[in-house]
This record gives structure tokens, C-alpha cells and sequence, in this order.
């Protein structure tokens, strides 16, 4: 048995994020903001595809998802014949997926301290999470160090249309690190946040034993961003663009082999 725990001393900036994430406020609204509008559903499409031109077949597989956030991964990969859990810092969160998806194993557990033994997974994924943590690089050794083969990291590409919200956040915020949103509750603080180039993170990826690295992109723009208007069109210009532009596309999907 597994004990649900979040030990570790954090840094202030990634207590910022778990607090944020365990807002109740946030976890009823995550999948509203993001995908619910028919730019989002776009993105979301254009993600999973991504993702899954990257895991390939994943039927018997051992899988961990860190930051399993709503469980929008975790429960597809389950009825695709995988064994997945998915953990993640927030109860609220966690709550939600278990009420949302019974067959599902998720816990409570911190991706700076991950309460699993070496190598306890085939496949060890996170997607747009360690972008939200400053302390992402111990964060990214803690998901190789539990990884037996492959690792995934879905991350911000910052060689991209994001570069927009780097420079947006300065004038409007006057820093990079932080912007604030509306709520209910009034303005409030998103969680701390950073774009990563794909150079940087095979660096990372490198410096943790993994090899064979090679990834797939798609989203010209931020989910947030995405057009309502001709979705099918913004779909198939995607998928075009993807190709064409694969580098430089908003959402990046690298993957590594251990050696």
C-alpha cells in the first residue's frame, strides 16, 4: 500500500502552484476555461493526437502520470488496456478524478518526492506541469528516477506564438514569472509559470540517462487563444502547420528512452 503523502519542503513560487491547483474554485472550472468552447475542443484534440503519436501502444503497460490534474490522460490511456495511476498534488483534484473515473488509481503525492520505488513504471509521462514549478529540474530526475523505459514530458515551447505571452505579462504584470486572472473571488494570482525551449529540456533529459530522445508538436496557439470560428478549419490547419512548423508550434511533446 502506497501512503498518500506531501512531505518535502517546497519552494514558495511551487506552493504557490499546489495552492492554486487545490482552489475548488479551479478544479470545477479547469475543463470549462480551457476546453469547453470549440477552440478549445480543437486543442484538446490536437494534444491527445500529439501525445499519442508519441506513446504509441500502450495495452499491459505499467504508466504514471504526474500532475494528473482533471484526469483528461489518465482515463483515456486506462481504456486504451493501460495500467495507469495518476497523482497529483492537489486532494481537490484527486477527488475529482476518483469521483469521475472509478476503474482509475490516483493518489495524492508530490512530484518532487514521488513515493514509488526505482524503475516501478514502463512509462513515466507529465504534460504542462513542470512548466508551473521552480524547482522542475529535481521534479524531471524524480520522473526518471521511477521510469524502467520511457519518459514524456508535455511542455510550453517558448520558440513559438508564446513568446507573445511572455511579452504581454511583462507590460501588463511587470515580470515574466506571474499574471493574474479574474474569478468569483476577484482577482487573483495563476501559479508560477515558464516556457522551456526543446533544446533545454533534451539537455535535462540527457543529464538523467535518457537517450534515443525525440518528440511531436502541435497548437499554433494557447488553448486560450484558439479561434471559436471554423474550428475544422483551425483543426486541419494544425495538422498542417505541425509539419511544417514543427519546431516552433506552442505545445511540445518529447520523449526519451532510459539507458
Amino acid at each position: 500500500m502506497i501512503k498518500e503523502t506531501v512531505r518535502i519542503k517546497m519552494e514558495k513560487e511551487d506552493i504557490l502552484t499546489a495552492s492554486f491547483y487545490d482552489d475548488p474554485e479551479v478544479v470545477k472550472s479547469y475543463n470549462d476555461i480551457r476546453y469547453s468552447s470549440k477552440g478549445g475542443k480543437i486543442c484538446d484534440k490536437r494534444q491527445m493526437e500529439s501525445f499519442f503519436n508519441v506513446v504509441n501502444n500502450v495495452k499491459g503497460k505499467k504508466i504514471l502520470e504526474i500532475g494528473c490534474g482533471v484526469g483528461r490522460f489518465t482515463k483515456l490511456l486506462s481504456e486504451r488496456g493501460a495500467d495507469v495511476t495518476g497523482v497529483d498534488t492537489s486532494k481537490n483534484m484527486i477527488d475529482y478524478c476518483k469521483k469521475n473515473d472509478k476503474k482509475g488509481t490516483y493518489l495524492v503525492a508530490n512530484a518532487l518526492e514521488l513515493p514509488f520505488k526505482d524503475k516501478s513504471f514502463d512509462i513515466v509521462y507529465s504534460i504542462s506541469v513542470f512548466n508551473h514549478l521552480k524547482s522542475y529540474e529535481t521534479a524531471i530526475s524524480e520522473l526518471a528516477r521511477v521510469s524502467r523505459d520511457k519518459v514524456i514530458l508535455g511542455f510550453p515551447n517558448k520558440v513559438s506564438l508564446l513568446s507573445i505571452a511572455y511579452l504581454y505579462r511583462w507590460v501588463r504584470h511587470g515580470n515574466l514569472k506571474y499574471s493574474t486572472s479574474d474569478t468569483k473571488k476577484g482577482k487573483r494570482h495563476q501559479p508560477y509559470g515558464i516556457y522551456f525551449s526543446i533544446g533545454q529540456m533534451k539537455k535535462l533529459l540527457r543529464k538523467n540517462n535518457l537517450q534515443n530522445l525525440g518528440y511531436d508538436s502541435s497548437l499554433m496557439f494557447n488553448p486560450l487563444w484558439m479561434p471559436n470560428l471554423f474550428p475544422n478549419f483551425f483543426y486541419r490547419m494544425d495538422k498542417i502547420m505541425s509539419k511544417i512548423l514543427r519546431p516552433f508550434m506552442t505545445h511540445i511533446i518529447l520523449y526519451g528512452y532510459k539507458k
